[in-house]
């Protein structure tokens, strides 16, 4: 898979995917909009979109995604135009990875949407997700030290 799957799908198809997958854990998780996000919704689930989106594109760190965000349409759409600060998005990821984990595993498993043996990837699919995650804390971690 490459590091920027737009590069694979096309940065619509991405975008798309990135908020049919927040839809589709709202749908899911009846608390979501409820509770889950009360102090930055509807904000919350944006920035969720724009994480799913970010790392599949390959942006790891937040300061990074806050710049592509103000400069990059998929992404400001995505933002519903409130590009949120490498703070919030720091904030963000660290109380709703486990969201944002789920919601790029669902945005990566859209790329083999009608592929066969899709279901066989589900598990590295699923790694990827954790992968790129991982790789966004240590971006993080490394630009605060």
């Amino acid at each position: 898979m490459p590091s920027d799957v737009a590069e694979w799908i096309g940065a619509v198809r991405l975008t798309r995917a990135a908020s049919e997958a927040v839809e589709a854990i709202q749908r899911q998780d009846v608390r979501y909009a409820a509770a889950k996000l009360p102090d930055q919704a509807p904000h919350g689930t944006s920035l969720l979109a724009v994480f799913a989106y970010g790392l599949a594109r390959g942006i790891s760190g937040s300061c990074a995604l806050e710049s592509r965000a103000q400069t990059e349409p998929a992404l400001r759409h995505l933002c519903r135009g409130n590009v949120p600060t490498a703070r919030a998005l720091r904030s963000f990821r660290r109380v709703h990875s486990a969201d944002i984990e789920k919601a790029l595993t669902r945005v990566l498993e859209s790329c083999w949407d009608g592929c066969e043996g899709q279901a066989q990837l589900q598990p590295a699919l699923a790694f990827e997700a954790q992968s790129r995650l991982r790789a966004s804390l240590q971006a993080d971690s490394l630009s605060l030290d």
